[in-house]
C-alpha cells in the first residue's frame, strides 16, 4: 500500500495555529448548548456543541434589549425566542442556502420591540466543523465573519 503523506511533509510546518480553546479564552467563540436558557433548544436541533461568535451573540442580545427597552427578564424571553429562531432557520428546509456541504447561509428577522420584528432581515451562517478533539461541532456566526 503506498504511504501517505502526513500534514507537515505535504505545507510544511505550522506558522500559526488558533483553536477552538483560543478562540473560547479570546472571548470571540460561545459555547452556545452550555447556556442554561438555550441548553434545550440547541439539544432540540443539534447532537453535537454548539458554537456562536461573540459578535453575533451581541447583535441578538444588543436588539433583544432595545426591543424590550431594557428590561432584562423581558430581553431574555426574546434573546432566547430569536436564537431558536436561528436554529430553526439552519435546519428547515427551503430556508438555508447551501454554499457547501459543511456550510449554511441563512437569513431572519430580530425583533424591533416586544411585538414586532425589524423589517430587514440578518444574514447569517452555521458551519460544521471539526473541534480541538476532532469532535463535530456547529458554529454560527455573521455572514461577514465567514
Amino acid at each position: 500500500s503506498e504511504r501517505k503523506m502526513t500534514l507537515e511533509e505535504l505545507f510544511g510546518d505550522v506558522i500559526v495555529a488558533y483553536t477552538l480553546a483560543d478562540a473560547i479564552a479570546d472571548g470571540n467563540i460561545i459555547r452556545l448548548d452550555v447556556i442554561e436558557f438555550h441548553q434545550r433548544d440547541c439539544a432540540q436541533y443539534y447532537k453535537c456543541p454548539v458554537y456562536i461568535t461573540n459578535a453575533l451573540y451581541e447583535q441578538h442580545k444588543s436588539a433583544a434589549m432595545t426591543a424590550a427597552e431594557n428590561d432584562s427578564e423581558i430581553a431574555n424571553s426574546i434573546l432566547g425566542a430569536t436564537i431558536f429562531d436561528m436554529l430553526n432557520m439552519s435546519v428547515a428546509e427551503g430556508r438555508y442556502k447551501e454554499l457547501s456541504d459543511s456550510i449554511r447561509k441563512f437569513k431572519y428577522h430580530l425583533q424591533k420591540d416586544r411585538y414586532t420584528f425589524h423589517e430587514h432581515r440578518i444574514e447569517t451562517v452555521g458551519q460544521v466543523g471539526c473541534g480541538d478533539e476532532g469532535e463535530m461541532i456547529v458554529t454560527f456566526m455573521q455572514a461577514c465573519e465567514l
